[in-house]
C-alpha cells in the first residue's frame, strides 16, 4: 500500500465511467489513489468480462505492484506522465513483457515476450498501469473477434452484433467501461471499425507518427510495415488525444517512425465524400453523415459535397498491397490461422475476382506497377485535402455487422461485407490519419460514428473536428 494512503472521497459516479483525463488529473492531484483507479477496473472485469471475453489475460499481480508504486512516487513528491495511474490495455498481437502475444493462435500461447514493443514502451513511459491483453481475430486479419485459442468476443452494446476488428476486444473493454483508453492496432480499419462498432472514439495515426513493433522474420508482410499502425480507442476525442500524445515519437526500433511532426491547425473546410457510386449507404448511416454535417456547420465549418474517384483507387490499392500482398507472404499464417481464418479471407478473396478478374494472383509486375501507381494515388488524395483539408465519409457503408457474420453467410454476403469497409481500407495503404466519432444516430443500441480523414500529420485538425461534433453530441457512455 502506499505510505499515506489517501481517504476515499464520496463520488456521485463510478470511477470507471470516468475519463482517462479526468482519472489522470483526480490520481495526479491525489484525489484518487492509482489503487482505486485500478481497483475499479479490476471489478469491472469481473462484473463484465465474463459475458464480453474483451480481456483474455489479466495482469493482476504486476498491475497491482505498478499502482502501489505509482502512489509511492506521488507521496513523495514526483511526477507522473500524462496517463500517470490509469488503467489500459494491450491487444494481443503487440509484445509485453514476460507475456506472450498470441495474435488468436494457439500454437503462440505459451511464448513469453522478452522485452516490451516500442508502443508499449511509450504507453508505460507516460504512466499508465497495463493491466492485461485483448482479443483479436486469427492474426488480426478480420473485422470480428472470434480465434481458436481465446473464443469469442461480444459486442458492449448489442451482443448481437461483431465488436469489430481486429481490435475488438479494446473496443469492447472501452465500451463497457473496464478501461477509459486502450491500446489498438490498425491496417484495414482494425481500430476505427471496432470504435464504430461499439460506438466510441477510435483514431488511426499517420504512418510513423507512432512506433510499432519489433519486426522479427517471422512478420513477413511488408505490407504491414509500411501501412500498419498503432492507435488509441476511448470515449472522449480529449483522451484520444492524449493517448496518441503518450503513444507517439520516434523509435529506432521501427524502421518507419520519425520526430514528432504536426501540421499547423486550424482548418474549416470540410469535404463530404458519401461514396454512394461504390456502394450504396444504409440510411441510418446516411442519417448519421447529415447529423454531423449540421454540427459541423452550426460550429463555424464550412462544408460541402465533394466527388471524386481517389477512394475507389484506394480501396483497389489496399486490396492488391495488402490483402494480396499477405495471402503470399503470410501463407504460413493463414495455414496457423485455422477454419475461421479460411472462412473470414473468403470475402476478400471475392472482392479481388469481382475487381481483377477470376483466378487473379498479385506477381511481382503488378505489385511494382500498383506500387507506382500508389504514389498518383496519394498525390491526388493531397491535392483534395489542399481544398478541404478535412473529409467527412461513412466509416462503414452499413451499421455494424452481425455477430460472427463472416463465417456463417455465403461468400456472396462475405463480398458485401468487405465492400461496406471502402472508407476503413482506403487511408491505411496510402498512410493518412482517420478518426472515427460517434453521432446521436443509434441504430441497434449503437451511437453510429462518422469518419474524419486529414492530411499526413494532421491530427490536430482531426481532434479539433472531432471535438466539435462531441460537443455537439455529447461523449460516449459507459455500456
Amino acid at each position: 500500500m502506499a505510505e499515506d494512503p489517501i481517504e476515499r472521497k464520496v463520488m456521485s459516479d463510478e470511477l470507471y465511467t470516468w475519463s482517462a483525463s479526468r482519472l489522470a488529473k483526480a490520481i495526479t492531484g491525489r484525489e484518487v489513489s492509482a489503487q482505486e483507479a485500478l481497483a475499479s477496473s479490476l471489478e469491472r472485469i469481473d462484473e463484465v468480462n465474463p459475458a464480453l471475453n474483451a480481456v483474455v489475460d489479466v495482469y493482476r499481480e504486476e498491475a497491482v505492484r505498478q499502482a502501489e508504486a505509482t502512489d509511492q512516487y506521488l507521496a513523495a513528491g514526483f511526477s507522473l506522465g500524462p496517463l500517470g495511474g490509469v488503467p489500459t490495455l494491450i491487444k494481443d498481437n503487440v509484445r509485453t513483457a514476460g507475456h506472450p502475444a498470441t495474435n488468436g493462435i494457439p500454437s503462440r500461447a505459451n511464448i513469453l515476450s522478452p522485452a516490451d514493443d516500442p508502443v508499449v514502451e511509450n504507453i508505460r513511459r507516460g504512466g499508465a498501469n497495463v493491466i492485461g491483453r485483448t482479443n483479436v481475430p486469427p492474426w488480426c486479419w478480420e473485422w470480428f473477434c472470434t480465434n481458436e485459442l481465446w473464443g469469442t468476443t461480444f459486442n458492449a452494446r448489442n451482443h448481437d452484433l461483431t465488436p469489430g476488428g481486429s481490435s475488438g476486444g479494446a473496443g469492447s473493454a472501452v465500451a463497457a467501461g473496464i478501461v477509459p483508453i486502450a491500446h489498438g492496432n490498425d491496417i484495414a480499419g482494425s481500430v476505427r471499425y471496432p470504435a464504430y462498432a461499439n460506438g466510441i472514439v477510435g483514431l488511426r495515426p499517420t504512418v510513423g507518427a507512432v512506433p510499432g513493433k519489433d519486426y522479427t522474420p517471422e512478420d513477413p508482410a511488408l505490407s504491414v510495415q509500411l501501412f500498419a499502425v498503432q492507435g488509441p480507442l476511448a470515449r472522449t476525442v480529449q483522451d484520444a488525444k492524449l493517448g496518441f500524445d503518450v503513444m507517439r515519437g520516434y523509435s529506432w526500433r521501427d524502421p518507419v517512425t520519425v520526430p514528432q511532426v504536426d501540421l499547423p491547425a486550424g482548418a474549416r473546410h470540410v469535404g463530404v465524400y458519401r461514396g454512394t457510386e461504390i456502394v450504396p449507404l444504409a440510411p441510418e448511416v446516411g442519417q448519421a453523415l447529415d447529423a454531423a454535417i449540421a454540427a459541423l456547420e452550426s460550429r463555424g465549418y464550412v462544408v460541402e459535397e465533394i466527388k471524386t474517384d481517389v477512394f475507389q483507387q484506394m480501396f483497389e490499392l489496399e486490396m492488391l498491397l495488402t490483402f494480396q500482398e499477405f495471402v503470399q507472404s503470410g501463407s504460413s499464417h493463414i495455414i496457423e490461422g485455422g477454419e475461421i481464418m479460411r472462412k473470414g479471407l473468403e470475402g476478400w478473396s471475392a472482392v479481388v475476382e469481382d475487381l481483377f478478374g477470376t483466378g487473379f494472383q498479385l506477381d511481382l509486375k503488378s505489385y511494382g506497377r500498383t506500387l507506382a501507381r500508389r504514389g498518383t494515388v496519394i498525390r491526388t488524395l493531397q491535392g483534395l485535402l489542399e481544398r478541404t483539408p478535412i473529409i467527412l465519409t461513412p466509416s462503414s457503408a452499413e451499421v455494424p455487422f452481425l455477430h460472427d457474420e463472416d463465417q456463417d453467410t455465403p461468400v456472396s454476403r462475405k463480398h458485401d461485407i468487405v465492400l461496406a469497409q471502402w472508407p476503413m481500407c482506403g487511408t491505411p495503404v496510402v498512410g493518412f490519419p482517420g478518426l472515427v466519432v460517434p453521432t446521436n444516430v443509434v441504430a441497434k443500441d449503437v451511437p453510429l460514428g462518422v469518419h474524419l480523414i486529414s492530411r499526413r500529420f494532421g491530427e490536430n485538425d482531426l481532434f479539433a473536428a472531432g471535438q466539435a461534433l462531441e460537443d455537439a453530441f455529447g461523449p460516449a457512455s459507459v455500456s
